[in-house]
């Protein structure tokens, strides 16, 4: 069993219960609720029980508190999540250079393959080819095209086939 929480005079008297109900955001609540019930009287254990979060989470909240008051403890911090292979500021450019790779493709269409390797060629980045597909869709680019046209096909040949053919 954990022993009861030292806490400063500023902690004690300060209303988190008052400020949690003003400010109703999800991580507001639980930072809340967790130092009111360090305030009366419950240990760093306890309040991870009742909270379903972990002890250090909780310690940490209690000490920003302390250090920095409560706009320290109610911060979260930005910059979540996995850091982008591509750039936000090299993304027009990626997309710039995919539709470029299509225009200059001599017949046929670009599949995945072709832009995983121009990626890896030109960024210096690695992607599989279903990842380059969820790129591909977050930056707006939809892959559903036309039918492509081979190279070697005789446009004025297909021109004059569809005139004949309905004369027919």
């Amino acid at each position: 069993m954990s022993r009861s929480v030292k806490v400063s005079k500023k902690f004690k008297e300060f209303e988190f219960l008052d400020y949690y109900k003003i400010h109703r955001s999800k991580p507001y609540i639980y930072r809340c609720l967790a130092c009111h019930y360090i305030q009366i009287g419950h240990t760093y254990d306890e309040v991870a029980k009742m909270l379903y979060y972990s002890r250090n989470s909780i310690m940490k909240w209690v000490e920003r508190f302390e250090q920095e008051g409560v706009k320290a403890l109610l911060e979260t911090k930005a910059g979540r999540g996995r850091v982008a292979k591509i750039s936000s500021k090299l993304s027009t450019e990626f997309s710039e250079a995919v539709i470029s790779l299509q225009e200059n493709r001599n017949g046929g269409r670009i599949i995945g393959k072709d832009i995983v390797d121009m990626a890896q060629e030109k960024y210096a980045v690695t992607y599989s080819v279903s990842g380059i597909y969820k790129l591909l869709s977050r930056m707006g680019l939809s892959w559903v095209s036309a039918r492509s046209i081979h190279p070697k096909a005789d446009l004025e040949a297909q021109e004059t086939f569809k005139k004949t053919l309905n004369k027919m």
